[in-house]
């Protein structure tokens, strides 16, 4: 029907020329509906690839009768992909490390002291399916988008009652934490006596720019 006069279109076909142009430069990213009702008639099916690639190495080793070291590193490598309600993927990835250094100390049959030190540092990144491609919305005129090329391609759009349009944030993340940790068991008659401390540094780094 058309708003203007409320009489239907002519063929039940709307004129081109009330079509807006930016609504028609965005259709292609829309896809058709796939079913054969009028509701739910869209339907997607994906196989989302996930890889993770882990290495690690620990070494023990005795210091005399009364003493123990124990090194151990840890290499993470990951990748994979997220899907979009209609087809696009946004591309992941990620590494993190993890190092640690542990020494026991027995003083006595009764009394051990344990300290640890722990570095972990881990990097996650999400680039959008999108990303340094077409400046989509900025071709179409459409105000209010970031002009950055991390963020090209249509914007994200809502609708109700129908799948929305939506495309990923680009996202750099770096995390590290370093901690310390000592504690002393001490072993009296049927009892067991526990003394520690422990020393956290977190540090996060959340970028929105992972160019």
């Amino acid at each position: 029907y058309d708003n203007l006069n409320r009489q239907p279109f002519p063929g039940n076909v709307m004129p081109g020329s009330r079509i807006d142009p930016i609504a028609l430069g965005l259709m292609p990213y829309v896809p058709p509906p796939n079913q054969g009702s009028r509701v739910q008639n869209y339907q997607i099916a994906l196989s989302i690839p996930q890889h993770t690639h882990t290495l690690g190495a620990r070494f023990n080793h005795g210091v005399g009768r009364k003493n123990r070291l124990a090194i151990g590193y840890n290499l993470n490598f990951r990748d994979g992909e997220n899907a979009q309600v209609y087809g696009f993927r946004d591309i992941t990835e990620g590494r993190g490390h993890r190092a640690e250094v542990g020494w026991t100390r027995n003083f006595s049959a009764k009394l051990i002291n344990n300290f640890r030190t722990v570095l972990n540092r881990n990097r996650y990144r999400m680039m959008p399916f999108f990303a340094f491609g077409r400046d989509v919305a900025g071709e179409l005129g459409i105000a209010g988008t970031s002009r950055d090329p991390a963020n090209f391609g249509p914007p994200n759009l809502r609708f109700t009652n129908f799948g929305d349009l939506n495309d990923g944030v680009p996202v750099l993340r770096r995390d590290q934490t370093f901690s310390l940790n000592d504690s002393l068991s001490w072993v009296h008659g049927r009892h067991t006596f526990s003394f520690g401390g422990e020393f956290r540094r977190i540090h996060l780094d959340n970028s929105t720019d992972p160019s």
